[in-house]
């Protein structure tokens, strides 16, 4: 819990930090989110069932840091923890 708790927090100082940046949209940035999903469940499979339940609050908060614009989508794509995603910045 205590992971996934630091993750929601995390992408929610990401999110603050939104702003500038060519805008991706939408349709571009749903694989990569996906990706970024199954990414933080390999490397913490016992937390994969809680992840897969903090979906309806993680993925609207990775989708909008990465239709910001500010990312490098094949960084993102790969990203495999929350501070892997603070790298991924152009």
């Amino acid at each position: 819990m205590r992971k996934t708790a630091y993750l929601l927090i995390l992408l929610a100082a990401l999110v603050a930090n939104c702003g500038g940046g060519k805008s991706i949209s939408p349709a571009e940035c749903t694989p990569v989110v996906e990706s970024m999903i199954e990414n933080f469940k390999k490397l913490n499979p016992d937390k994969a069932e809680e992840i897969d339940k903090q979906k309806l609050m993680i993925v609207p908060a990775l989708q909008k840091e990465c239709e910001s614009g500010k990312f490098d989508l094949t960084c993102l794509k790969n990203a495999k923890d929350p501070i892997a995603i603070q790298s991924c910045k152009k």
